[in-house]
């Protein structure tokens, strides 16, 4: 997250690490739901569990919610407060079977971090009080033509007549990030990029991973770090994404069928499994039916 923040942040560009990881707080994974009807619901209910970056979803209230993948706050320097942003990392694999424009649902996303501070942050008339949100989005396999490259929204002034004078800091209040990678490219000249680009590569062995990451980027391979590395190598999602390439061209193959299944048992939402394959939730509906009749018939 450091990592991220320092490449996309601009409140962070002149910090160091080590001082942007003091900086974070309160982290949430899969917990808060991007829409306020459906968060109602989790909180009368179970809190979900998920490994980060994985398609593994405990079942749960949440089954069939949006939430946000990662959320969390954080300080700057001249923070007078406990938190002075909100901050939504979200993960994307496969941009190319997407049903809509990605910058559009970052937008959606970023407006519900804002409006979601109402009742939390500022009550009734308080506006001065809200706090400006990030929303960044990794893509593992974007189009060809975005790969290793990184993408800044922001909210700006724009002088229509005259010389109108407003303070940056009160509207500046939204920035949207998406960073498109090359998985596997260890030669780009972006830090982030080759970060992201090794560890999201399933064909990269864990051992050079763990080398990459303790040599160029400083983070200590203990234990914990180690385990996770392995358990990233051992997702083979980039092995998922080729085969929906392969299986999705012509239609509903055994292969995309294969594919699906394999997503249903791993406990991949439905939401998920319509990102990445672009298959409606109708069909998706009618292969946990068949596997759920398979299982009973063999039990």
């Amino acid at each position: 997250m450091a990592w991220i923040l320092k490449e996309c942040a601009e409140e962070y560009k002149d910090y160091t690490i080590d001082e942007i990881v003091a900086c974070i707080e309160n982290t949430e994974v899969a917990t808060i739901a991007v829409n306020d009807g459906e968060q109602r619901l989790i909180n009368e209910g179970e809190k979900p569990h998920r490994i980060i970056g994985s398609a593994n979803e405990d079942k749960s209230i949440t089954e069939g919610f949006i939430t946000f993948d990662i959320r969390f706050s954080a300080k700057t320097r001249e923070s007078t407060e406990d938190v002075e942003l909100f901050i939504n990392v979200e993960g994307q694999r496969n941009e190319k079977t997407l049903r809509y424009p990605l910058p559009k649902r970052m937008v959606y996303y970023l407006a519900r971090l804002i409006s979601s501070q109402h009742g939390k942050v500022f009550t009734n008339s308080e506006y001065g009080k809200i706090k400006k949100v990030y929303s960044i989005w990794i893509i593992s396999d974007p189009e060809e033509y975005n790969e290793n490259t990184i993408a800044r929204f922001t909210f700006s002034l724009e002088k229509l007549f005259r010389d109108p004078q407003y303070d940056q800091k009160d509207y500046d209040l939204m920035t949207g990030v998406i960073v498109n990678l090359k998985t596997g490219d260890k030669d780009v000249k972006n830090q982030l990029l080759k970060l992201m680009n090794v560890l999201l590569d399933d064909e990269t062995p864990a051992s050079v991973k763990e080398e990459i990451i303790e040599k160029d980027f400083g983070i200590p391979m203990t234990e914990e770090v180690k385990a996770e590395v392995i358990n990233m190598c051992n997702m083979s999602d980039g092995i998922y994404e080729k085969g929906i390439e392969r299986g999705i061209r012509t239609g509903r193959d055994s292969r995309t069928c294969e594919i699906i299944d394999r997503m249903i048992n791993r406990n991949a939402s439905d939401e998920y499994i319509m990102d990445v394959t672009g298959e409606s939730r109708e069909f998706i509906a009618q292969r946990r039916k068949i596997l759920e009749e398979s299982k009973l018939t063999t039990a």
